[in-house]
């Protein structure tokens, strides 16, 4: 059983910007349309798969934890969506606390990070706060 590592995730854009990163690397909530997850397969793909000899998948947890940073993908809708207009703007944002195992999914931060700036998105993080009670680590991402 792992140590759980909880993230606060607090991301805010606007709203052109949020709807594609909604759309393309979020999941909705079938029963609550204002919950979403992130997606880490389609943010950050987990290419590598060991196969044994017989053709039998080896070691995924260790490509998990290369590509995300945790050893799962985030299960939960965690996330809630909100809109608000500012000076004649739109913005959406996504709040919300998640737990991973052992760690938290720094790889997923860096990967979002990445996809905002290649496609010059007007979207930041406010806050990715995490801690990790059994292993007394608590921190801001980027570490």
């Amino acid at each position: 059983m792992p140590n759980w590592c909880e993230n606060d995730v607090s991301i805010t854009g606007e709203k052109s910007d949020m709807e594609l990163f909604l759309t393309q690397y979020c999941e909705q909530d079938p029963s609550e349309p204002t919950r979403y997850r992130f997606l880490y397969e389609k943010i950050a793909p987990v290419t590598m798969v060991d196969y044994d000899e017989h053709g039998s998948c080896g070691n995924t947890n260790l490509s998990h934890s290369d590509a995300w940073g945790c050893k799962w993908e985030m299960t939960e809708y965690a996330l809630s969506m909100s809109s608000e207009n500012w000076n004649d703007k739109d913005w959406v944002s996504l709040d919300g606390s998640y737990d991973t195992p052992w760690n938290p999914p720094y790889n997923i931060y860096n990967r979002i990070v990445e996809i905002i700036e290649e496609r010059d998105w007007n979207i930041e993080f406010n806050e990715w706060f995490y801690k990790e009670p059994g292993m007394q680590i608590s921190g801001w991402l980027p570490e």
